[in-house]
This record gives structure tokens, C-alpha cells and sequence, in this order.
């Protein structure tokens, strides 16, 4: 099988397409991979080049994904955010060497639903790491008002 279209190369238009609609989520231990990419400190990268998502099963669970273009990073996303991810690039990922979990097993008909509560469930265990990186305790808050 060639790069162009396959999993290590993210090329094709399908790969390109969630890149543009909402960024994946990165598992505990991921972001720090990129900061060193950087040769950043963890907070002024979470600052720079991060967002706060979250999964609601019985209550939110927070998680760590890219930020949109059009949102601000180190803050929460607004409701349900779409749009391109901070490191897609001129059609590609910029973080392509340690980019996150999601991203990784985001395989062409995978389900999306069932890598989110993947995540969702490592990060339950790491939600005082999403409080430091926010430098406060975070908020899910949805269109129609606030769910926590």
C-alpha cells in the first residue's frame, strides 16, 4: 500500500475532512509529547495551541483537544465546536509525529462516538490535570445554558 491515502500519511480526503470539522482528542500523557515537539512548557502550550472538550455520559468529563481556528485555545469550547484544528497546516497535520490518540485510530468508518468515550474514560482519572491547565475549575456550557 502506498503513503498517499493511508493512515501513516493522512492525505487523503477523508483523513483531511475531520481535520477540518472538529479536532481529536488527545489521551493523558499526549500533550506533554507536544510540548516537547515544541520545546514548550505544558502551560504555554495548552495556552497557545489547546482547548478544553468534554464527553457527558452521567456527568461531564473533561478532555484536552486542539483548538478550532475560529475559537480561542486555552479556554473550554462553546457547545459543540466544529472547525479546523490549529495544527492542520496547508492540507496537513503539523503535528503529524505525536498527534493524538484520536487522530491515530481514526480509521476510514470507525466510530467517532466509541474513540470519544475511549478518551473520555482515560481522562476521568486525570480531571485534576484539566483544572491545572485552565488554572480553574472547568464549565461544559451548552447553547441553551450550563450544564456544569
Amino acid at each position: 500500500m502506498t503513503q498517499h491515502g493511508t493512515k501513516k500519511s493522512c492525505t487523503c480526503e477523508e483523513c483531511q475532512a475531520q481535520c477540518s470539522f472538529k479536532p481529536g482528542w488527545f489521551l493523558p500523557g499526549e500533550i506533554e509529547k507536544v510540548a516537547t515537539f515544541f520545546t514548550m512548557s505544558l502551560h504555554d502550550i495548552f495556552r497557545r495551541y489547546f482547548a478544553v472538550d468534554w464527553w457527558v455520559d452521567d456527568e461531564p468529563t473533561f478532555v484536552v483537544s486542539p483548538a478550532i481556528t475560529t475559537s480561542p485555545a486555552g479556554k473550554e469550547f462553546p457547545s459543540d465546536p466544529r472547525g479546523i484544528c490549529v495544527f492542520f497546516v496547508q492540507g496537513k497535520c503539523s503535528i503529524h509525529a505525536v498527534k493524538p490518540f484520536e487522530c491515530k485510530e481514526s480509521l476510514h468508518n470507525s466510530d467517532p462516538r466509541k474513540r470519544h468515550e475511549i478518551v473520555a474514560d482515560a481522562w476521568k482519572q486525570h480531571q485534576t490535570q484539566i483544572h491545572e491547565l485552565l488554572g480553574r475549575s472547568p464549565r461544559a456550557t451548552i447553547f441553551w445554558g450550563s450544564l456544569l
